[in-house]
């Protein structure tokens, strides 16, 4: 990463509620401003266009390509492909040399191909074939994009591969929310992150539908003191929550 680096912020700086309180923390756009200083003065290039069910936010895309240029992200690795158009507004904000790696799941694992077990809440999202990364595949951005199809859950030597021995500067998860599937992706994608790299989960805030995300990282910020901040700006639609890569947001005793 080339751009600037984020900032922890004790959450008992956030409110007095925060105190002896395990997180996730929910921030607005003052204590955002304090973790990514100067972040306000970043213009992501944007192309949202046509928004259906199964896309990410535009809220979400907007915070997320903000971030992307903010640390001068040369590496971004997306887990949950669908359409692409998420993919293809981070390839728009890439630093020269930057570059996508996209998971989502081969067509034997998708649960209208016979034979199929594969659970996930989200079954009613799967894409056909054809159709996953349908938004950047006729686009300019596709040669800063590399599709992977696996199992995001276990892809960690397929993404490590098309790493080719560097680090991830932004992981995205947003591929199927059930708790089974976060918990085991997070198993392995904090071994690639980059010092100071940022792990971004869409579809925070939504506990009626995507209770899994919610689930995880309030349990492994209770077990293990792990710091996730959730930006829940008011009057906005915003659903994010993310970590930071930084000694102080593992193993914090959050009971003092």
């Amino acid at each position: 990463m080339n751009g600037s680096k984020p900032v922890f912020i004790d959450p008992r700086s956030i409110s007095p509620k925060y105190t002896k309180h395990p997180g996730p923390y929910a921030i607005d756009k003052p204590e955002l401003r304090r973790i990514f200083p100067r972040i306000e003065l970043i213009e992501p290039k944007l192309e949202i266009g046509e928004h259906i069910k199964g896309d990410a936010d535009p809220p979400s895309i907007r915070m997320l390509c903000t971030l992307v240029k903010y640390l001068g992200a040369e590496r971004i690795v997306e887990l949950g492909t669908f359409r692409g158009k998420t993919t293809h507004n981070i390839a728009l904000n890439l630093p020269e040399e930057g570059r996508v790696i996209t998971v989502d799941l081969p067509i034997e694992l998708r649960p209208d191909f016979p034979g199929a077990t594969f659970y996930s809440t989200d079954e009613t999202y799967f894409q056909h074939e054809a159709n996953i990364g349908a938004v950047f595949r006729a686009a300019p951005t596709r040669d800063r994009i590399q599709q992977i199809f696996f199992d995001c859950t276990k892809s960690e030597n397929q993404v490590r591969e098309a790493l080719q021995g560097k680090s991830v500067d932004i992981f995205l998860v947003d591929a199927a929310h059930d708790y089974d599937t976060v918990r085991d992706t997070m198993q392995w994608i904090p071994n690639l992150l980059s010092p100071g790299g940022v792990i971004f989960f869409d579809d925070y805030n939504r506990a009626a539908t995507h209770i899994g995300v919610m689930h995880y990282l309030m349990e492994d910020a209770y077990k293990n003191g792990t710091v996730y901040y959730a930006y829940l700006p008011q009057g906005e639609q915003a659903n994010m929550a993310f970590f930071l890569n930084l000694p102080e947001c593992r193993g914090r005793n959050w009971r003092e």
